[in-house]
């Protein structure tokens, strides 16, 4: 069974709030919401590797 991620079905309710949009429209309004994903995850990622690095004293996993 395939199922939806939270942050699908987020982006799928933003994309039907919007209103009207032709195809073209819609696939570049997910695909921006998708980019915005992606990079608060990898925002996120960065603050928990320089909390770890903190943490046990690893400059290796601070961030730069």
């Amino acid at each position: 069974m395939d199922t939806l991620r939270d942050t699908d079905q987020a982006i799928i309710a933003l994309i039907e709030a919007a209103g009207t949009m032709n195809a073209r429209e819609r696939y570049f309004y997910r695909q921006s919401l998708q980019a915005l994903v992606r990079l608060a995850k990898t925002e996120q990622m960065n603050e928990v590797r320089a909390s770890v690095g903190m943490l046990i004293g690893s400059p290796a996993y601070a961030a730069s």
